[in-house]
């Protein structure tokens, strides 16, 4: 028999009255994506946009987008590992790195706070930056 994992998840980011008042975009993002065979797991990223940054909104949707693009291709069990969130951390502030100078900016404002979740049958992970 084939288990069934569903999974419910609830998000949303708006643009806040301060962001309206100063005509700046909303610099939140979310992204979430079930994987595995069955599902069974579930990877969430938020980010919050620094806003003292110019990009800030373009870092934290860059942010979301890999962790939940490189999440799925991590053997579940590496996510347990604390070396391995550090080196996926690293390999995501290469990106954001990367993007900084394709519009050459410094990397600083793509600034953004990032939380990563994943959830399965067997562990959960939760990681802060």
């Amino acid at each position: 028999m084939t288990p069934v994992t569903k999974w419910a998840v609830l998000g949303d980011s708006c643009t806040g009255t301060s962001h309206r008042t100063r005509n700046t975009p909303c610099q939140d993002a979310f992204r979430y994506e079930a994987f595995g065979e069955f599902a069974e797991w579930l990877v969430i990223a938020v980010a919050d946009g620094a806003g003292s940054a110019a990009h800030s909104e373009i870092g934290a949707k860059l942010v979301c987008d890999e962790f939940i693009s490189r999440v799925p291709n991590i053997e579940p069990d590496k996510l347990a590992n604390r070396d391995e969130i550090i080196e996926l951390f690293a390999t995501v502030r290469d990106t954001v790195i990367a993007e900084a100078e394709r519009l050459n900016a410094v990397p600083r404002e793509l600034a953004c706070t990032v939380l990563l979740c994943v959830i399965g049958p067997t562990m959960a992970t939760f990681a802060q930056l």
